[in-house]
């Protein structure tokens, strides 16, 4: 009678430490997921910093082109002028 009352007590220490263990995969399943994410985050905010550069330097580039053709364009306009 004795073990009759006290194996579902066991029983139900087995289930709580099951459901305890389950909770703390949970919990780092969860965890690691969110760390994960944060990683995708910061690389996303990494590569979106580095195509902001690159389209910066690229404008850059091409207004320093642009400025060189211009100059000597007025350069040449100025030849021309003085040779007249």
């Amino acid at each position: 009678m004795l073990n009759r009352i006290y194996r579902p007590i066991s029983n139900n220490n087995n289930n709580n430490n099951n459901n305890n263990n389950n909770n703390n995969n949970n919990s780092n399943n969860n965890n690691n997921n969110n760390r994960s994410n944060n990683n995708n985050i910061d690389n996303n905010n990494n590569n979106n910093n580095n195509n902001n550069n690159n389209n910066n330097n690229n404008n850059n580039n091409y207004n320093t082109k642009t400025q060189i053709i211009i100059i000597i364009i007025l350069i040449n306009n100025n030849n021309n002028n003085n040779n007249k």
